[in-house]
């Protein structure tokens, strides 16, 4: 089955990652970030546009561990949705996308306060549609594996808090009645607290 494999690879990455954590961590100290982020996704499919407009609202929440030095491991959760009309006649739809992500990023310094960074990991969606018309409502639900290239700058208020402005690109392939891309841009803002 395709959910099969698609599942497979997505486990051996998350072993992956563990396992350099553990190794990162054995002889630094930890150090956790957790972040509330506020963005837009700006969808890649024309199909998503068409159907639930250019810009979708996205909520998330993301932490990340460092492993030694300039790498860190992150993991996210995020929320998109969308609503709009189908085709001319009269169907309602929704769309509510959950993701959960993981991956690592590479801390860049610029300034005594400012750090870029660069991350790539893969994502897990669980893709609701739901459509209504008078006289019918039709819900489908899709699980989907993906990947995910996030980058942003980081600008610390003081030792715990920072503000984090990025951009994230996310290929989310979903197949309903054909395969399409529920993801694209995401950039936004985010306030995230050092532990």
């Amino acid at each position: 089955m395709l959910h099969d494999r698609c599942i497979a690879p997505f486990a051996r990455f998350l072993l992956c990652c563990f396992i350099l954590l553990v190794c990162g961590n054995l002889q630094a100290e930890i150090q956790t970030d957790v972040e509330l982020r506020y963005g837009v996704l700006f969808p890649s499919s024309s199909l998503v546009r068409e159907l639930y407009g250019n810009v979708l609202p996205s909520y998330q929440i993301e932490a990340t561990v460092s492993m030694c030095g300039c790498y860190s491991l992150w993991t996210s959760l995020d929320f998109t949705k969308g609503r709009g009309n189908r085709c001319a006649c009269d169907v309602k739809t929704w769309l509510n996308l959950y993701t959960w992500g993981l991956g690592v990023k590479g801390h860049y310094c610029l300034a005594s306060c400012l750090e870029g960074y660069l991350g790539i990991g893969m994502t897990c969606a669980n893709t609701h549609v739901k459509n209504k018309r008078c006289c019918f409502d039709e819900k489908v639900s899709r699980v989907s594996v993906g990947g995910i290239v996030k980058g942003g700058l980081t600008y610390a208020l003081d030792c715990n808090w920072f503000i984090d402005l990025f951009c994230d690109y996310t290929y989310q392939p979903v197949h309903f009645e054909r395969h399409t891309n529920v993801g694209g841009i995401t950039t936004g803002l985010g306030i995230g607290y050092t532990f």
